[in-house]
């Protein structure tokens, strides 16, 4: 058995120190003092914090000074609490020593929750540090923190026009990161047939109340405008010296969308904002898809600095830039005969059919160019019935000749969209048809147009006879209801869009027919679409709508029946 003269020298070494001496514990330094202070120049802790904006600090940060006697002295334990009104612990906090000796610091973070994991009531917040080491304690608190509650809960805007959603499948598409669509907030009526249309956006508000009606619904406005609306504040009351700041900025900028600043808020007020001229709609008729704002809530701390309270950002609003004004069959009021525009076709006019018009003439008149030409559904244009005239699919409704009633659009907009139950011939139409689609797309986008009829003095048979002209849907001359051997060919009646009171002085937007630009003298040659031309002048040479359609021996007798106008209403 070996003992202790058979260790080897590196066994002997490790019993004793550096010097060769025996190794030996050395005593720490008895604690003399243990402070904690708040460092309020190194906190990030807001003396206001709205723990309803979205956009906001997602930690509070403080800083507290741990100073020790000796500088060194090691080791120490910490605690945190988050201390509401009367002392009341309402959480139980982390705290990180982040430096070390001769100066430590102690980081303490706080997302606004309570032990529950729910945000802590309304009211005055502190943090309190505590630090423990040899029996000794030491404690400090932060500043006060005002915990509110207030935020943006709906926008009602000024001189726009609601729309209705007439469609079950609202063709406008939407990032759905930036919505919450609730169904149960659906608030606006079925449509008529009982059917539901799909839900629209409503802006995501992080548990807050919203307004179903009002807030970011699509809308139609006029061109070159500025928005302007009320603001809707909702919370929870706080003191009314933190003098809150709210005011809009163009999102992903710092730019102000709005020159107009609310001071010192409350809560459930209105406040009005309006677009400064650097931010006003665009100039002609349009799709707007990023009419996008943030707003920003500040407040002015106790020395005297602006400190960004958060941010609340609105959900992206799509706005369908138009002329002026809808007029009949739609618009405001309670008229019999209006009706809100519909979202499905303002998509149509202001992304294709009307897209860039600056005035209601060039708006009427795009719209000629596309009812007349353009392969609506991708594959077909329209084109006229040469055999009878006829409304082959009843497109239109009439209570008696001539008194028009509705136009079946929501059915038009199924036939274009390609529904294979639309009929055979779904893109046959006459005149009346022609005229009710005009006037009823254009009045959507602010034009004021009817549909009315012109005819031979007061019967309509055996009507007047016509110079050739080009049919919607054809490519050739030819006289009204033609075959190869006829010479001559002519309408009982015909219906067009009709300016004013649809008298012989008013202008005509015809989708129907082109004519040539001088039919006597130069027949068959120069077509031209009936976009704005004056019914009946007096001048010598040939620039009327008349003279360009009915031969010279009918153009006295062919005159307006301004008792067989009207407007049809979409259904």
């Amino acid at each position: 058995m070996s003992n202790d003269k058979g260790l080897s020298g590196a066994q002997k070494d490790a019993d004793k120190n550096l010097s060769g001496k025996p190794a030996r514990s050395v005593k720490q330094p008895c604690l003399i003092s243990l402070t904690v202070k708040f460092i309020p120049d190194q906190s990030d802790l807001p003396e206001v914090w709205d723990l309803w904006i979205e956009e906001r600090p997602s930690k509070s940060v403080a800083r507290f000074k741990i100073l020790t006697n000796p500088e060194n002295y090691n080791p120490i334990s910490y605690s945190a609490q988050v201390e509401g009104p009367k002392g009341v612990v309402r959480k139980n906090l982390a705290a990180y020593p982040d430096s070390g000796p001769p100066t430590r610091t102690c980081l303490v973070r706080w997302d606004g929750t309570d032990d529950g994991g729910g945000y802590v009531p309304i009211g005055s917040y502190k943090i309190r540090l505590t630090a423990k080491a040899e029996g000794k304690e030491s404690s400090d608190a932060s500043a006060d923190m005002k915990i509110i509650r207030v935020g943006v809960v709906y926008i009602r805007f000024k001189n726009v026009y609601p729309l209705k959603f007439a469609f079950k499948n609202y063709p406008a598409k939407y990032d759905t990161d930036d919505y919450d669509i609730p169904a149960a907030e659906w608030k606006l009526s079925t449509l008529d047939d009982g059917s539901k249309p799909r839900v629209p956006p409503i802006c995501s508000t992080s548990g807050r109340s919203k307004d179903a009606t009002t807030y970011c619904y699509p809308f139609a406005a006029q061109r070159n405008r500025k928005l302007k609306f009320r603001v809707g504040t909702a919370g929870e009351n706080y003191a009314g010296g933190d003098k809150i700041l709210l005011k809009i900025i163009k999102s992903g900028t710092e730019e102000n969308w709005s020159d107009d600043e609310a001071n010192g808020i409350g809560i459930n007020e209105e406040h009005w904002f309006e677009a400064n001229d650097g931010n006003k709609l665009y100039h002609r008729v349009s799709k707007m898809t990023d009419l996008r704002f943030d707003f920003l809530f500040e407040y002015t701390n106790s020395k005297g600095k602006a400190v960004q309270l958060g941010r609340q950002r609105c959900s992206k609003m799509v706005v369908y830039i138009i002329v002026s004004m809808p007029t009949e069959p739609w618009g405001l009021g309670t008229a019999p005969n209006r009706q809100r525009p519909w979202v499905e076709l303002l998509e149509k006019i202001c992304s294709d059919w009307a897209k860039g018009a600056q005035t209601v003439e060039e708006a009427a008149s795009m719209i000629v160019e596309a009812v007349n030409h353009k392969k609506l559904d991708g594959t077909e244009s329209l084109k006229y019935d040469t055999s009878t005239g006829a409304d082959l699919n009843s497109l239109v409704t009439k209570t008696g000749p001539f008194k028009p009633v509705s136009i079946r659009l929501r059915a038009f907009f199924t036939w274009l969209a390609g529904d294979p139950s639309r009929p055979a011939n779904w893109n046959v139409v006459n005149c009346t048809c022609c005229g009710a689609l005009l006037s009823t797309i254009a009045n959507c986008v602010g034009c004021s147009v009817q549909s009315s009829v012109l005819a031979k003095n007061d019967a309509f048979s055996p009507g007047f006879d016509c110079h050739k002209i080009i049919s919607i849907g054809d490519s050739t001359w030819h006289h009204p209801f033609y075959n190869p051997a006829d010479t001559s060919g002519g309408f009982s009646y015909h219906e067009v869009a009709w300016t004013g009171g649809a008298g012989l002085s008013d202008n005509i937007y015809d989708a129907c027919l082109q004519v040539a630009t001088d039919p006597v003298t130069s027949p068959g040659t120069g077509a031209l679409y009936v976009k704005g031309m004056t019914f009946a002048t007096s001048r010598p040479t040939i620039d009327d709508y008349r003279r360009r359609l009915v031969v010279p021996g009918d153009v006295a007798s062919v005159t307006p029946r301004t008792t067989m106008a009207g407007r049809y209403r979409a259904d």
